[in-house]
């Protein structure tokens, strides 16, 4: 049976000490029949060059230079150009598992699935992927559970940490992608987007096994100090409960859950910052009264918990307690 292409988007931006790695770690894949889209997304620095060099040595990148429009932007530049069957997303200060690739499609093609997910693990931001342990787990051990039935799915994704929002670490049919694109110039773009994709799911599989690894790079956009940008963490939450309450009304305490679980991130950020941000803490307090009782009652930490009552009664008192605990 002919292996299908699986597209891989590496959107790049600022980030020429990690560019190589990445893209050394999937040229290396044991799964060969790729189409690797490098979108050099303006990037000041010389990842552009860096692109161009790494085309001229392997005929299965394709690189686009364009200006800077942000991480959503880069991925849907990427997504429009895509020709395969699937498309994976990789970070361009991450890398990934040999077998990464391999292991997605093998899952996706006997289980005739529309999404595939795996577990990550984190490395340092100097770790160098041909020294990185990849020895810790051994693949016979992967274990898949197979997600059967569109309801399903989103009660997994909603209730379970099997799926996950963030946009890498998966692999998705390309037809997902029809009518759905990253919003443009949105921080925590994937939250406005994996549930819509995930809707549109009838098989998904989840792998226990990382092969993905998530580089903590102090420079990107998520250690970047607090701004008003970083509540559209919250507001893409508040989008995806208004559609489970419309489409999938079963699960809305769990909707109204990643709620408050965003509020408390934004919280952690805020309680870091030095700056004045009253008109984000008023919402923050309007949602923490609204939804926190849902929060409460879910299986999430007792530390988020704490939290959540807290700041129901009152932010101001909870981003003191965080700055002292913290």
């Amino acid at each position: 049976m002919k292996e299908p292409l699986i597209t891989v988007i590496v959107p790049v931006y600022n980030v020429e000490k990690y560019l190589n790695d990445c893209v050394q770690s999937i040229v290396s894949q044991t799964y060969r029949n790729l189409e690797i889209i490098l979108v050099d997304d303006g990037s000041p620095d010389n990842c552009g060059k860096i692109c161009d060099n790494l085309a001229k040595e392997d005929s299965r990148i394709k690189v686009i230079h364009k200006k800077n429009g942000g991480l959503s932007d880069a991925r849907n530049a990427g997504i429009n150009i895509a020709t395969g069957k699937y498309i994976t997303f990789i970070d361009s200060d991450d890398f990934i598992f040999a077998d990464m690739i391999k292991s997605f499609v093998n899952c996706a093609e006997e289980n005739h699935a529309d999404l595939v997910s795996a577990q990550h693990v984190r490395c340092e931001q100097d770790d160098n992927y041909k020294e990185f342990n990849f020895n810790r787990w051994s693949y016979s051990d992967v274990q898949q559970h197979v997600i059967h039935g569109n309801n399903e799915g989103m009660r997994q994704f909603l209730y379970s940490n099997d799926i996950g929002t963030a946009a890498w670490s998966k692999l998705y049919k390309r037809s997902l992608f029809k009518d759905v694109r990253y919003p443009y110039g949105k921080y925590h773009e994937d939250t406005y987007t994996t549930y819509k994709l995930v809707a549109l799911c009838n098989t998904i599989v989840s792998l226990n096994q990382p092969l993905y690894v998530y580089r903590k790079n102090n420079a990107s956009i998520m250690n970047e100090p607090f701004s008003d940008k970083r509540f559209n963490m919250v507001e893409g939450k508040l989008e995806q409960a208004e559609f489970i309450h419309n489409f999938y009304p079963q699960y809305s305490k769990g909707a109204n859950k990643d709620i408050i679980y965003a509020c408390n991130q934004c919280m952690i950020l805020l309680s870091k910052s030095t700056g004045q941000y009253k008109e984000v803490e008023e919402k923050l307090q309007k949602l923490y009264r609204k939804y926190w009782k849902d929060y409460f009652t879910s299986k999430v930490s007792i530390k988020g918990k704490i939290v959540a009552a807290i700041c129901a009664i009152n932010v101001e008192m909870g981003l003191k307690i965080l700055r002292v605990s913290l």
